[in-house]
């Protein structure tokens, strides 16, 4: 029987993220986040750069988070907010990113060790290619779990014979 650390280990973090990222300019208000969070129904953007250069690296770069949470505090503690205010003033940074081939264990462990919940997932290039959410892991790990539980019940129908 497989341990389940190594089938974590075995299951990359590509296979299980949402391909399709909501994101925002740098240069957007938070008021036009909070109302992309809405109208999408999530819980967090990523922030990319905004540049108009020839560098196309630097052009759509994953470089900052903003979540409800952040407009939370920033609504509770801040007695001059405004919502006009550009993203990059406001936005969680650095970014916490994994590359696509890496496993959910270590996925799990960035996000532990970081406290976060969301996980922005790159490809070799550094583009952003998708996300990776706490709930994305635990759904995942649930339905393992029942592929386990499964096959354990066919084991046991199996040696009822």
């Amino acid at each position: 029987m497989m341990d389940i650390t190594d089938s974590l280990k075995s299951i990359t973090v590509a296979s299980i993220m949402t391909p399709n990222v909501i994101t925002v300019k740098e240069k957007q208000t938070l008021r036009e986040g909070a109302k992309f969070m809405y109208q999408h129904n999530i819980g967090g953007l990523i922030v990319l750069t905004d540049v108009s250069s020839n560098e196309s690296s630097e052009i759509d770069k994953p470089i900052g988070i903003i979540t409800e949470r952040d407009i939370a505090r920033l609504v509770s503690f801040s007695s001059n907010l405004s919502t006009e205010v550009p993203i990059l003033e406001v936005m969680s940074k650095p970014l916490i990113t994994i590359n696509q081939n890496s496993s959910i264990k270590e996925a799990t462990d960035l996000m532990q060790q970081n406290n976060i919940r969301r996980l922005p997932i790159l490809d070799n290039k550094g583009k952003l290619v998708g996300i990776i959410t706490a709930k994305d892991i635990l759904r995942s790990i649930m339905e393992f779990l029942k592929s386990i539980m499964s096959q354990q019940d066919i084991m046991q129908l199996a040696l009822a014979f």
